[in-house]
């Protein structure tokens, strides 16, 4: 686009002696300098951004991230790939800026000659017809595979799900010329009315190109797209965890380190002394360990029998009401992806090493909110995780529920 822009200026520079290396060179060294710039900015707009979203998943997931970390790798490389992808754009037209005429980029274009004009017509026509066919193609399978989204889908698929994407994105910007025009004469009055004359000349001068008027709206068509889709997924991931969250955890206050440090335990008498404060009611402590079977690493926690008084469990629909009951007897309940990466159902028995060697335990239900474990946890009772893990002391989190009418 500024190649374009600047068409009667580069060639008053060839006009005044500049040969078509040092025209080449100056449009190169802009966007060397525009890549430079952006690739910077970029990259400090990106460390807001993840500064943001720390906070944001941290207030979702009441965890104080304390450290954010950007390595020296991904610093360079985000200047570095900025800048080559600016450049390597910036080619083309570079050479093609370099080849401008003097007295063709100074005459003006009022000359064209009928042949050339039915030419551009018929070329305007087929783009138009083929923006339309990549929209119509583009937009209903990108449409389907959003719905139809799952882990099933090879690498054939998502990138079929990706050319799409840039197809319709593509089609919409070679539809949009043919569209300038009505575009314009439908704003025209609008335009008039709130700014005069400059909203007429505005109009006026947006059909006088229609190519460049279509390569203005494309970029900022892409770009408004993009905020607008991160947008809606940033909201759509942080509302999906509230809900999950919300759905999943009941108690009022959560007890944890500062700093989220998954390996600070408590002591048992912590759990002890907060039910001892005015108002609160129910209490439960989370305690953990992992287990290493071969290349299998298992999450363990234990609970108590206020677990399921703190926290709602969420069922599959094999697993028997009472399942939690049964993890006084040994049993277990597994997270849905734990459950189904290992061939699990109700009545299998899954194998961990203890203390004193594997041991078994029967899958007395399949947990489908599995908050601790993300879906590949192992609940076993806080007595059951004493006596063969030797693991007695609380971890994560301790949670409970408060009497806000005795609290006041």
């Amino acid at each position: 686009m500024t190649v374009l822009e600047r068409t009667r200026e580069l060639g008053r520079l060839r006009a005044l002696g500049a040969t078509r290396a040092m025209i080449a060179r100056s449009v190169m060294f802009e966007a060397l300098v525009l890549g430079l710039a952006g690739s910077v900015l970029g990259t400090l707009l990106g460390y807001g951004m993840a500064k943001g979203l720390v906070y944001l998943f941290g207030r979702a997931f009441r965890l104080e991230i304390t450290e954010l970390i950007l390595s020296p790798f991904a610093l360079v490389s985000a200047v570095i790939v900025g800048i080559l992808i600016t450049t390597v754009a910036a080619l083309y037209p570079a050479l093609r800026a370099g080849r401008v005429s003097p007295v063709e980029a100074m005459r003006t274009r009022t000359g064209t000659t009928s042949v050339s004009q039915a030419k551009t017509g018929r070329d305007s026509q087929r783009a138009t017809i083929l923006g339309l066919l990549l929209v119509a193609a583009g937009t209903p399978w990108t449409y389907y595979l959003a719905k139809n989204l799952s882990t099933s889908l090879d690498g054939v698929v998502y990138a079929s799900g990706i050319a799409g994407v840039v197809g319709t994105f593509l089609g919409v910007s070679l539809v949009i010329p043919a569209l300038v025009r009505p575009l314009a004469a439908l704003f025209s009055p609008v335009l008039r009315l709130f700014f005069g004359v400059e909203g007429k000349m505005a109009a006026t001068n947006a059909t006088r190109n229609r190519g460049r008027t279509a390569l203005t709206a494309s970029a900022l068509m892409v770009g408004i797209s993009l905020v607008v889709a991160f947008s809606a997924l940033g909201g759509s991931v942080l509302g999906s965890i509230r809900d999950y969250l919300e759905g999943s955890l009941g108690s009022d206050f959560v007890v944890q380190p500062a700093n989220g440090n998954f390996e600070a335990t408590f002591s048992p008498e912590l759990e002890e002394e907060i039910s001892k404060v005015p108002g609160v009611e129910k209490t439960s402590g989370i305690a953990s360990t992992f287990r290493r079977s071969g290349d299998e690493v298992s999450v363990v926690f234990g609970v108590d029998e206020r677990y399921p008084s703190i926290f709602r469990l969420n069922y599959a629909e094999a697993t028997p009401p009472d399942a939690f009951s049964e993890l006084e007897k040994g049993g277990a309940l597994v997270g849905p992806q734990l459950a189904e990466k290992r061939g699990l159902t109700v009545g299998s028995t899954i194998e961990l090493p203890g203390l004193k060697g594997t041991k078994e335990y029967t899958v007395a239900g399949i947990v489908q909110n599995d908050l601790f474990g993300f879906g590949n946890g192992i609940y076993l009772s806080k007595d059951v995780l004493a006596g063969d893990f030797g693991e007695d002391s609380d971890s994560w989190s301790c949670y409970g529920l408060v009497d806000w009418e005795r609290l006041g």
